[in-house]
């Protein structure tokens, strides 16, 4: 949650280890997934606040048309730049294998999304953690006495979910409650239950993380590294 491209660093080693899984293929899945898992909330965002609630505003727009901006950008995104590195002749090896990721990556959603068991799997997980993160919000929110409507609790979800894949700050720290903040005040809730719900936010989950890691295994691990350090080096 802090430094997000350490787990993944420490994911595709283990996975190389223990699974014979390649690098190539831990980021193509991984990236794949997080592509298909965002552009979904979107879809779902949208659609939710397109049907049940299309004059909600975020500042002087309309809330479903900027959703269904960010949609459009978000899908469209690996598909214009795979084309475009594809018109275009690099003798650069970055450039070379930047565009052989991509495409690899294109690949693999595209197999995904003709696995229809794998697709519903996809859809209806994500369709109950959507469901499931909207109350918990709406809990944050009521912790400040706070009343949300359920377009803004959809809004604020599919901020939080594009900050999972987007690290500007470790942890965005600092990112995260300057937006929620911003959004907060465009809404007319006032910009400090934004940063609150924010700051919130951390604390349940950290806390919530390291009660959960250190129960299910974490203190054990803990205890015993220096037996199962030396069981790896023989």
């Amino acid at each position: 949650m802090v430094v997000a491209q350490l787990g993944n660093i420490y994911r595709s080693l283990r996975l190389k280890q223990d699974y014979q899984i390649s690098y190539t293929g831990y980021i193509s899945g991984f990236t794949s997934m997080a592509w298909m898992d965002t552009s979904m909330n979107l879809i779902i965002a949208t659609t939710v606040i397109a049907i049940f609630s299309p004059g909600f505003m975020v500042g002087p727009f309309l809330a479903w048309k900027l959703l269904l901006l960010m949609t459009i950008l978000v899908i469209g995104l690996p598909y214009s730049a795979e084309f475009v590195l594809r018109k275009i002749k690099f003798s650069n090896s970055l450039a070379v294998w930047t565009h052989a990721k991509l495409s690899e990556v294109l690949s693999t959603s595209v197999q995904n999304l003709k696995d229809t068991t794998y697709l519903t799997q996809f859809v209806l997980l994500g369709l109950a953690i959507f469901a499931r993160t909207c109350v918990m919000f709406h809990i944050y929110f009521s912790i400040f006495d706070v009343h949300v409507s359920l377009p803004a609790l959809v809004v604020f979800y599919s901020l939080f979910k594009i900050s999972f894949y987007f690290i500007l700050t470790p942890g965005n720290l600092g990112i995260q409650e300057i937006a929620f903040g911003f959004l907060s005040e465009q809404m007319g809730i006032g910009i400090e239950n934004g940063v609150y719900v924010s700051v919130f936010i951390r604390v349940v989950g950290t806390l919530s993380l390291s009660v959960l890691g250190l129960t299910l295994g974490g203190a054990d691990l803990i205890r015993h590294r220096k037996n199962i350090s030396g069981q790896k080096l023989k």
